[in-house]
């Protein structure tokens, strides 16, 4: 299976949304048995969108392999802060390739 998810600019969350609860965060029970390769679109490092990568990678996908990571080219450049936070992220799953690459 392969995975497409396209981001819509930086919204964040409001107020009360279930997606901040503690719950939500829980990917011990989900199962992405078929997910071979996601790509994920308009990354611009904002806070929701590497939560949702930690979130993918912690998954139970015992056949991914390949995440793809499009950086908008009007994106001039992510915060070191944020690139020490993604790599964290990545090199916490050394089975995935994860690949950064700027789009149009």
């Amino acid at each position: 299976m392969y995975f497409t998810l396209f981001f819509q600019g930086n919204k964040s969350c409001t107020e009360g949304c279930p997606c901040s609860l503690t719950d939500s965060c829980n990917t011990d029970k989900i199962q992405l048995d078929s997910l071979k390769e996601v790509e994920i679109l308009e990354f611009q490092g904002e806070f929701n969108q590497m939560k949702f990568i930690n979130l993918l990678l912690d998954c139970q996908a015992p056949i991914l392999k390949k995440v793809y990571v499009r950086i908008p080219k009007d994106v001039k450049s992510i915060s070191n802060t944020k690139s020490k936070k993604i790599r964290s992220i990545i090199d916490g799953h050394p089975e995935i390739d994860v690949e950064f690459k700027l789009w149009s």
